[in-house]
Order: structure tokens, then C-alpha cells, then sequence
């Protein structure tokens, strides 16, 4: 039993100097190898989850485990030197997108907070395709390594759910332009993909992980991770593949008439002049697409014309054109249109 005063002096000096990670960040385990960290200190878990029997969750690790094999599992948790380690156990969950936001009461497996230094969490009547959520914590707040693996019970659980290829962005997909910047193709995939996996084009070509939409082409690309299970473990991983598809449109030509010299006296200019039209002008000396000079607007005056395209997938791409208006010299305000053009 742990002594109470002891318990408010810790989770006050954890909470003051807070660093931990959480369960969004949760490792993968798998119970046919041992794994071994070294535990953090003065670390402290995040606030949200609850921590049921654990009064202070100093050093946090998460991990989160998916069910194989049914059945009850025993995970023996033990650290070296031998010091006061803690557990908790949180599920089953079927989703393991949300599964982070469930880390409630009904969702408590299995807790101790004793004062030993080996700790058996029990996970029982486990099913096929179910997902845990296992931290342990280092009371003790002192360096150690913290073991731990599965040592009964006719339960397993899924060795190759260390690699991830992410999940398909195909409806939508990604649309560029052909003059914007380059792009991170694992960045465009939905979920979360691991690195070091390979990117293949549509004819299956391995290519650079990096997209630049001013050479590549439209199409369907495909990221393949190696199923690797973990150290240890003989299991034979399938290959995860996640798709991206990539629509790469080129810029719309955008053109302006020669205009000729305004003074400040001068009527408004109807800006309809770009080609092709339906855009927004907008700038100094402008409202609703209509210039009018003034004596205040005197000088250099960069006017932005807007264009936006609707494509077959109904996702805007904008570029944008502007001219320059500026006085011939200070005694005489006159504006002198130019065209220059620019693409964003």
C-alpha cells in the first residue's frame, strides 16, 4: 500500500514539471516478443483519460495492441532494477481512430497501482480484430528499463500491425495547378502512414515521394509498406498499399488589352478587360470590379484579378494576374495601365 502523503508530493512536483507522451501517439505491441523501454521520469500523462485505481500517472507509455488469436491474455510487466512500476489497461475498441477518445470507465480492463516492481495485466476473453490500450507508468521516477510481454493464456495478438501504408485519398484526391510547389505525397493520404515505404506511379514506376505538379502528371499513386513484424517475431506480414489520386491542371492563360493614360478627374473604368473573364478585381481605387481614380490613390497601385475555375471534381484553383497603375510624375497625376503577370 502506498503512503498517501507520498502520493500528493509527487503528482505535484510531476504536474509542475509536465512532459508525457499520450495515446495518440501509442506504440504498437506485440505479445509474441518482449519489448523494452527505457522508462521516462519526470514526465507526467496527459490530463482526459480515466485512470481508474492509478492516483498519479507519473512517466507515462502507451501502447496499444489488436486481438489475433481469441481468448485471455496475461502480460507480465517488470522492470530492471526493480523498482515501483504501475498499469492500466483500457478496452476492447473496434475503431483504433477513436479509440483514444474512449479511455473511460466502462472501458477499464484491468488496473494496479500497487507498490510491486512486476505487475500482471489480465486481458480477458479477448476477440479477433479487437484493440487495447496498455500504459504503464514509472511511479518510482527513477532510470530504469521496463519489460514486458505476454507470459499465459491461449489469447494472441496481431504482429503486423507495425506497418502502415495509411488510408486512400481517392474522393477527392489532391488538384494542383502545374505552377505550384512542390508536394509530400504521404502528407496527401488519409490516416496515418509509416515512412519508408515505396511510391509507384500508374504504370507501377517506382518514384520520389516528393510531387512537383509542374513535371508530373495526373493519375492514381500507389504507397506499398514492407510488412516487417516486430524483432523477434517469425510471423509473415502482408504488404499495406494506400492510393492518392492526383489531379494536375495547367494555369489558364490570363491576358489584359493595352489601356490607355488615366487622370484623377477621369470616370470610372469598368474592369472588364481581363480575358478570360469572370474574375474579381481587387485593389486600391477598387469596388465591386470598377476602378475610379482619385487624387488619395495617386502613385503605384497593384490591382489583383482572381480567376477561379471549377473543374470536373467541383475544387476551385485560383491564379491571379495584375496591373500596374502609377502617375507619369507628381505635377501631372495621370495613370499609365501595364500589364505584368504573376501566378499564385
Amino acid at each position: 500500500m502506498k503512503n498517501y502523503y507520498f502520493i500528493f508530493f509527487s503528482l505535484i512536483c510531476n504536474v509542475i514539471h509536465s512532459q508525457s507522451p499520450d495515446c495518440i501517439n501509442a506504440e504498437p505491441f506485440c505479445t509474441g516478443t518482449t519489448a523494452t523501454f527505457a522508462a521516462s521520469t519526470n514526465t507526467q500523462a496527459p490530463v482526459g483519460p480515466d485512470y481508474d485505481c492509478l492516483f498519479t500517472q507519473p512517466n507515462p507509455a502507451f501502447y496499444y495492441l489488436q486481438i489475433d488469436q481469441p481468448g485471455n491474455i496475461t502480460i507480465t510487466i517488470q522492470s530492471t532494477p526493480l523498482v515501483d512500476i504501475d498499469f492500466i489497461c483500457w478496452g476492447p475498441f473496434t475503431d483504433p481512430n477513436t479509440m483514444c477518445d474512449s479511455l473511460t470507465a466502462p472501458y477499464v480492463e484491468d488496473c494496479s497501482y500497487s507498490a510491486a516492481s512486476i505487475e500482471n495485466c489480465e486481458i480477458t476473453n479477448a476477440v479477433t480484430g479487437e484493440f487495447y490500450i496498455l500504459l504503464i507508468t514509472n511511479f518510482s521516477n527513477t532510470n530504469c528499463n521496463i519489460d514486458f510481454s505476454q507470459t499465459a493464456g491461449n489469447g494472441s495478438t496481431d504482429c503486423c500491425i507495425l506497418g502502415d501504408a495509411g488510408d486512400d485519398n481517392l474522393n477527392p484526391g489532391v488538384t494542383k495547378c502545374s505552377s505550384d510547389s512542390s508536394i509530400l505525397l504521404e502528407n496527401q493520404l488519409n490516416g496515418t502512414p509509416s515512412s519508408g515505404g515505396t511510391w509507384y506511379d500508374s504504370n507501377w514506376n517506382i518514384i520520389s515521394n516528393i510531387f512537383d505538379p509542374n513535371v508530373a502528371t495526373s493519375g492514381t499513386y500507389s504507397y506499398i509498406v514492407l510488412g516487417s513484424p516486430p524483432a523477434g517475431s517469425t510471423t509473415t506480414c502482408p504488404d499495406d498499399t494506400a492510393s492518392l489520386l492526383i489531379n494536375v491542371n495547367a494555369n489558364p492563360i490570363i491576358t489584359f488589352p493595352s489601356l490607355d493614360e488615366m487622370c484623377e478627374d477621369d470616370s470610372p473604368l469598368a474592369l472588364n478587360i481581363a480575358i478570360p473573364a469572370g474574375g474579381i478585381y481587387s485593389g486600391n481605387g477598387v469596388n465591386t470590379n470598377t476602378f475610379t481614380p482619385s487624387a488619395s490613390i495617386i502613385g503605384l497601385n497593384n490591382i489583383e484579378y482572381n480567376l477561379g475555375f471549377k473543374y470536373a471534381n467541383s475544387y476551385p484553383l485560383y491564379t491571379s494576374s495584375d496591373f500596374d497603375c502609377h502617375k507619369i510624375d507628381s505635377k501631372t497625376p495621370k495613370w499609365i495601365f501595364g500589364v505584368t503577370a504573376k501566378f499564385k
